[in-house]
């Protein structure tokens, strides 16, 4: 169910997914010829094709085909996406853009490193993240991350299908949960979500099988739309009076989930 899930909220972008044009010591790339660009990609037409990517993978700055020298600047959408077999993962500073959903599903991946000088990411305080510099925003985690006190937002999908993490402690700093945030954790049995969240995005904890119980802050005035859904084992939760609105199927598929009360703020 998870897997079908995760095939169809990236299926518009997987469909429109071409063939690498390049491998270069067991990486693949799509190349730009005007600019002289490299995108890091997936292996076959569609990335579900392929768990290529294992072990440590180190993105170079720069990358030669056919006597042309290209800058590697971006990872493109889904490129590491299902790779359960990936360890560890060094950006260099070249790499400015990050595609959708890029290492989602990378159940086995314990460090990520972004090269000092790289000028929109970093890994600041060897967190083993990857940190948006400029807007404070963890984009991507794994089951060894830290959340530094300098991050003011967990985003969209930073954490999908990292099925290893068992706990996180997200500090008073972060004031909201992106969509899809902890999808698919199916491991994850305990968290803390501070007074300073004011948030929970769509899918937040979707399919997180193994939480059972959770505290939603009084800080907190949104659950988003199937915020909840899927997290089999949730026996209790506490709606605070500060949520006026749950959103559609928020509880859904919550089977030992036996009593919940609402609050009368929620209109």
């Amino acid at each position: 169910m998870k897997k079908l899930f995760l095939l169809l909220t990236l299926l518009c972008l997987s469909l429109s997914a071409r063939a690498h044009d390049a491998e270069v010591d067991g990486i693949f790339y799509n190349l730009n010829a005007d600019n002289k660009t490299a995108a890091v990609t997936f292996k076959g037409d569609n990335y579900w094709d392929d768990d290529e990517y294992s072990g440590d993978v180190v993105i170079p700055e720069t990358v030669t085909y056919n006597g042309v020298t290209y800058s590697v600047t971006s990872l493109g959408d889904d490129c590491f996406a299902g790779c359960s077999s990936l360890t560890s993962i060094t950006i260099p500073n070249s790499v400015t853009s990050l595609g959708t959903g890029c290492f989602a599903d990378c159940s086995s991946l314990e460090r990520m490193v972004v090269d000092a000088a790289n000028p929109v990411y970093d890994s600041r305080e060897d967190c083993n993240a990857i940190i948006h510099t400029s807007t404070n925003e963890l984009i991507a985690g794994c089951k060894n991350s830290q959340i530094p006190n300098s991050v003011t937002s967990l985003g969209d999908r930073c954490f999908y299908g990292c099925s290893s993490l068992t706990s996180i402690t997200i500090p008073n700093s972060v004031t909201s949960l992106g969509d899809f945030c902890f999808a698919d954790c199916s491991n994850l049995t305990a968290i803390t979500i501070p007074n300073s969240v004011t948030s929970l995005g769509e899918w937040c904890f979707y399919c997180c099988s193994n939480l059972t119980a959770i505290t939603i802050p009084n800080s907190v005035k949104i659950l988003g739309y199937a915020c909840f859904s899927g997290c089999s084992s949730l026996t209790a939760i506490t709606i605070p009076n500060s949520v006026t609105s749950l959103g559609d199927d928020c509880f859904a598929d919550c089977s030992s989930l036996t009593a919940i009360t609402i609050p009368n703020s929620v209109t």
